[in-house]
């Protein structure tokens, strides 16, 4: 039986009992439905906690059973988005943003396994300061192994030090091998300054990366910059005036 309600407007119902899978309800206008016990709130419900029988309830229309029923959301989530927007137009956008993701899931995927990924990375990683290229790279370590992270280490500490997004950079480093990133930063404290010091500082903090920052204390202590070194002193005692 065809239903009169489109998929995702918004129906209100009336609970005319609770079933083992959900909440057996009639629309105000006569149309027989049900509320999925998944669909009923958030998240689950225990049975006690479901709408009462002869509760009024508002629902957004899932689409019909082969009964001929409707089967509506009650998620409190699901019925304030279609009071707020055109949900129809709203899950399309949706559907082509999941499906566009999936495709570049994929793709990333057979581009990481190539030989030579790693060396494309480095050089879009090295490349000018908000270059497309860079974003792009940047995106694609978020999905690579610790292996290619590892490699890129000395590339991605010195986006950090030059002035990339360290919070973004540090969930890249995060799986790395904490004596890996101590390892190279030699590599990265000849151009260091001090701003580029203690964003390092903050992103060894944040991911729990003890011996890489003791190592930069040490490195930026020596450094003849002043305002490096008192970075150093910083990192040696955080209450010190600089």
């Amino acid at each position: 039986m065809a239903g009169n309600h489109p998929r995702y407007s918004l129906v209100e119902s009336t609970v005319r009992g609770h079933a083992g899978y959900g909440l057996v309800v009639r629309s105000v206008d006569g149309e027989d439905g049900f509320v999925d016990s998944g669909h009923i709130a958030n998240g689950p419900l225990a049975t006690e906690d479901w709408p009462a029988v002869g509760q009024r309830i508002w629902g957004v229309v899932l689409g019909y059973a082969r009964d001929g029923r409707l089967r509506l959301s009650t998620a409190p989530n699901d019925v304030a988005l279609a009071r707020s927007t055109d949900l129809a137009v709203a899950m399309l956008a949706w559907r082509d943003l999941r499906e566009a993701d999936e495709r570049y899931l994929a793709t990333a995927r057979d581009f990481l396994q190539r030989p030579d990924a790693t060396a494309v990375l480095r050089w879009a990683v090295t490349g000018p300061y908000r270059a497309e290229g860079r974003a792009a790279a940047v995106r694609l370590l978020a999905t690579s192994s610790v292996e290619t992270r590892s490699a890129l280490a000395v590339e991605l500490l010195r986006r950090v030090s030059e002035g990339d997004d360290p919070t973004e950079l540090a969930g890249i480093l995060a799986p790395v091998d904490d004596e890996r990133l101590s390892g190279v930063l030699p590599d990265v404290a000849g151009t260091m300054t001090g701003s580029g010091a203690r964003r390092l500082a903050g992103v060894f903090r944040s991911v729990g990366a003890t011996r890489s920052l003791q190592h930069l204390r040490t490195l930026v202590l020596a450094s003849p910059d002043p305002e490096v070194r008192a970075v150093g002193r910083e990192l040696a005692d955080p209450d010190a005036a600089t």
